[in-house]
């Protein structure tokens, strides 16, 4: 229930996030975009999701949430006459006014979730049989959820705390529900009104987090063997 009531003031457009130099200005989604990418070695996130009982999906989750916790901090920590780089390099441990700063923040990610049961892949000619039990297009739905700032003495405290997050948006029936919302409003109101509430969605948080499985079978383009996916959202207004 709290998630759809989340869901629905976000989609009115009478909750946001606070405002902070990791969200955007209105306008955002028409400014250029930097794309960036980094790689973590699979022994190591396998170490520490052994370590703390999670998976792979809620170690990289814990990485965010200690990244962008100790990005807000240097944020705060930076005074007039100091630069962001300054205070990175200093990386002093926060003082109380920080402390207090950070736990009256609201960060909060949208959280893009598969509807989709996993298939095998089909051809064209099973797709239009339409017998086949593969859905066409995109069917996904998402969720709120805050992103943790408080202090933790060990950074693996990120990892548990982001298992304990996706284990009950796993469980969460918000998704279903808000998707239902969106399907009737859209029938009722016409695709405007389902764009506005979708924008408003988007932009009363502070950032969206997703994944994508790599190819469950070999893919090949050309006779080039395609070994992972690269995909990114763009023009979305956070």
């Amino acid at each position: 229930m709290v998630d759809v009531m989340d869901g629905l003031l976000r989609m009115m457009g009478w909750k946001e996030d606070s405002k902070l130099p990791i969200r955007g200005p209105p306008g955002v989604e028409y400014l250029p975009v930097a794309i960036s990418s980094t790689d973590f070695p699979l022994a190591d996130i396998k170490q520490i999701k052994t370590c703390t009982g999670a998976t792979v999906n809620d170690v990289l989750t814990g990485i965010i949430f200690c990244g962008i916790r100790h990005y807000l901090q240097i944020c705060l920590s930076t005074g007039e006459e100091q630069s962001l780089h300054e205070a990175y390099e200093k990386r002093c441990e926060p003082n109380d006014i920080i402390i207090k700063q950070m736990k009256n923040l609201r960060v909060t990610s949208l959280a893009m979730m598969n509807k989709r049961a996993l298939a095998p892949l089909k051809n064209l000619e099973e797709m239009m049989n339409g017998n086949t039990a593969v859905m066409w297009g995109n069917h996904f739905g998402f969720l709120h959820f805050s992103i943790p700032l408080q202090s933790v003495e060990n950074s693996l405290e990120f990892v548990k705390m982001a298992k304990c997050i996706l284990d009950r948006c796993k469980m969460s029936l918000g998704m279903f529900a808000i998707t239902n919302i969106l399907g009737s409003l859209g029938r009722l109101k016409g695709a405007q009104a389902l764009a506005k509430c979708a924008y408003n969605t988007i932009a009363s948080t502070t950032m969206a987090i997703s994944n994508m499985i790599g190819p469950a079978e070999k893919i090949a383009i050309d006779e080039n063997i395609i070994k992972r996916f690269s995909f990114f959202v763009s023009g979305a207004p956070h």
